[in-house]
């Protein structure tokens, strides 16, 4: 991730009886194969959900150091889709949504009583 140049790179340690070394080395940085940040998305699928087309992505990003869908630093998101409330839930009604692909939310009543 440095820009293309001349650097010197210093090097010092001291050991525990405070004895110090210290070195020096100039290098040269050019053209664009560093390493550094790398993210790459691939679409997987693209279906129509009630018409709706939905799109499935598999994403890799090497600053992120969690197991996600697929290993260390993947992760799965959907695009062109979206689920959201359309009002506010009744008096003593419930909301669940399920972990599984894709989610569902469930909205009950109250249990009656007789």
């Amino acid at each position: 991730m440095m820009l293309n140049g001349l650097f010197t790179i210093r090097l010092s340690t001291t050991d525990s009886y405070g004895q110090t070394s210290r070195t020096s080395s100039s290098v040269i940085v050019e053209k664009n194969l560093k390493v550094g940040n790398f993210t790459v998305s691939f679409s997987d699928l693209n279906i129509p959900v009630a018409g709706v087309p939905m799109e499935v992505t598999r994403t890799y990003d090497s600053r992120d150091k969690r197991v996600g869908d697929f290993g260390f630093g993947w992760t799965m998101g959907l695009r062109n889709i979206r689920v959201e409330k359309s009002s506010v839930l009744g008096l003593k009604w419930y909301e669940t949504v399920s972990q599984k692909f894709p989610p569902t939310t469930v909205c009950k009543p109250p249990a009656r009583v007789t």
